[in-house]
């Protein structure tokens, strides 16, 4: 049974997926948007639809008057903030769950927990039933924060190309990993199908996916 706590600032919802969710006050970043909208009576009717179509459902939004419901995912500078029409927005607040913290280095700031002894599909999979993604390492303040935090010597990252051979994305977003964030954060073109942080190097490297490494989660942050 789901159940829902209501106060003024915050919406909880628990026992579905170890996720919660909460309002997004004067929200500063756009959500991704995941998909068309629907008509939901309520809040956690909505939200309940948007986990169950999508694994990356870390938000979304609400309109409670016309009982609009948009699906979302993390948090990006590039995407339009909630219109009116589309109503409020609510984000994942499970940080403080499931072994994840939060980090931050200069002005980035990130959910992470780490894994232990899994081959990547593995790790992926884990990763989701906590409600979150094999991390998200797009820049050097994330692998500073890698470096200070954990002490792995080789773990799992979210990037891969199982999908098409070749092209490798990251699977926090789906976006395209870039030549330039090859040429500054990995030792070399990748040359085998999934991708991994080493802490020796300080730098992200390619690996054959059936390795037994740890690795790391994350959960996207407004």
């Amino acid at each position: 049974m789901k159940k829902v706590v209501e106060t003024s600032k915050v919406i909880f919802w628990r026992r579905y997926s170890y996720r919660s969710f909460g309002l997004v006050n004067n929200p500063s970043l756009g959500p991704r948007r995941l998909g068309g909208s629907w008509t939901s009576p309520s809040q956690i009717s909505c939200a309940s639809k948007c986990m169950d179509k999508y694994s990356t459902c870390w938000s979304f939004l609400y309109n409670s008057t016309t009982g609009l419901c948009t699906p979302s995912s993390s948090f990006d500078s590039q995407q339009q903030l909630p219109t009116v029409a589309e109503g409020d927005l609510y984000n994942s607040l499970t940080c403080t769950l499931n072994g994840f913290q939060m980090y931050t280095q200069n002005l980035t700031t990130i959910c992470v927990s780490e894994g232990f002894y899994a081959d990547y599909v593995e790790a992926d999979k884990r990763c989701r039933k906590f409600g979150g993604v094999l991390m998200s390492v797009k820049t050097y303040d994330r692998i500073g924060i890698l470096l200070a935090a954990f002490s792995a010597s080789e773990s799992w990252v979210g990037c891969d190309d199982l999908d098409n051979d070749g092209i490798f994305r990251w699977k926090e977003d789906n976006e395209a990993l870039s030549e330039d964030e090859i040429s500054l954060l990995f030792l070399g073109k990748p040359t085998k199908q999934c991708i991994s942080y080493d802490s020796s190097e300080r730098k992200l490297t390619s690996s054959d996916c059936s390795y037994y490494l740890n690795y790391f989660c994350e959960m996207p942050l407004p």
